[in-house]
């Protein structure tokens, strides 16, 4: 069970939480290795464009779900062997439970990556904007649905003997004000950032929805269909926390130790294919911080607030810009 807690109440304490961390768990070699396997994954993907194959071939295919599974297990497991490599963590690789946890977890993750349910929307012969509405918002309820069903049942039937709460989903000893303050300087980085064509071109979400034509065709009001994606945008920051924060850290350290953050920061950063490049690198480095701050603090509901902070930035920077 974890017995490392840390309340942070200012971003100097974050800083030095971070750094404290650093510290603890410094190992050139695993540093590097890490660095490696992550640059190796994303070249490939940059360079043959694996991720926009894999959408354009097997959308609609069990193919797309074995194929995200086959790259982030593989990358994964290869992280863990570094781990094993180059620290006093050895006797994960010869337990059954790590591997049937693990395997368990990347098809969950594989599943919700690929979010079969939205093709339950083609069953209504709906076209143009409204299907396209309508897939976008189902596949945000159907990441919910995918994530939070399977991980309630394994956590009392399992891990609830071992962890004290439902994957940092706690309130005690939160406090926003350092990621405020994080969330502010960010804020900086992505309104410089919005000026970009590769972030012209992917953001705001938003736009992919045609909102505004739905709208029109059901005869609402845009400020609905807007308000109504937005919301449910959101809440897949919830799903990306508990499964990569949560998960990725909590369940698996008992076999890696804090060690746990190296594998998960790898594989987060891939489930940013897709997306600018820049995003993708800063995404490493982010998933880091955050993974220490949820393993030092026990909860997750800070990273949640920054990850939808810097979303929602990220949509309202491009939409003034949009506007210029």
């Amino acid at each position: 069970m974890l017995n490392v807690f840390k309340s942070y109440t200012s971003l100097l304490e974050v800083i030095i939480g971070v750094w404290a961390f650093i510290k603890e768990t410094f190992n050139l070699k695993l540093y590097v290795s890490i660095i490696f396997i992550t640059s190796t994954f994303v070249l490939i993907n940059e360079v043959f464009g694996l991720y926009d194959y894999i959408i354009r071939h097997y959308y609609w295919s069990p193919m797309k779900a074995v194929s995200f599974f086959a790259i982030d297990f593989s990358a994964y497991i290869l992280c863990c062997l570094s781990v094993h490599k180059f620290t006093e963590h050895k006797a994960f690789l010869k337990e059954r439970q790590f591997w049937l946890i693990s395997i368990g977890i990347f098809v969950f993750i594989a599943i919700y990556r690929c979010s079969y349910l939205k093709g339950f929307v083609r069953n209504f012969q709906l076209q143009g904007d409204v299907f396209h509405y309508l897939s976008r918002l189902i596949n945000y309820v159907d990441s919910l649905v995918v994530i939070f069903v399977p991980l309630i049942v394994f956590y009392f039937l399992y891990d609830k003997r071992y962890l004290t709460n439902f994957y940092g989903l706690r309130k005690q000893g939160v406090d926003f004000k350092p990621y405020i303050w994080m969330l502010g300087l960010m804020s900086i980085v992505i309104f410089f950032a919005s000026a970009q064509d590769s972030f012209l071109q992917y953001y705001p979400e938003v736009k992919k929805t045609h909102y505004i034509e739905v709208a029109q065709q059901l005869g609402i009001s845009q400020y609905a269909t807007l308000a109504i994606y937005e919301v449910l945008y959101m809440s897949a920051f919830i799903v990306v926390e508990v499964i990569y924060r949560g998960v990725l850290i909590f369940t698996m350290f008992r076999f890696l130790g804090k060690y746990a953050v190296y594998p998960m920061i790898c594989v987060y950063c891939l489930l940013h294919f897709g997306k600018p490049l820049n995003e993708l690198i800063s995404s490493f480095f982010g998933g880091f911080v955050l993974g220490v701050l949820a393993f030092k603090g026990k909860n997750i509901y800070g990273g949640i607030a920054i990850h939808m902070g810097i979303a929602l930035l990220m949509e309202i920077f491009v939409f003034i810009r949009l506007l210029e």
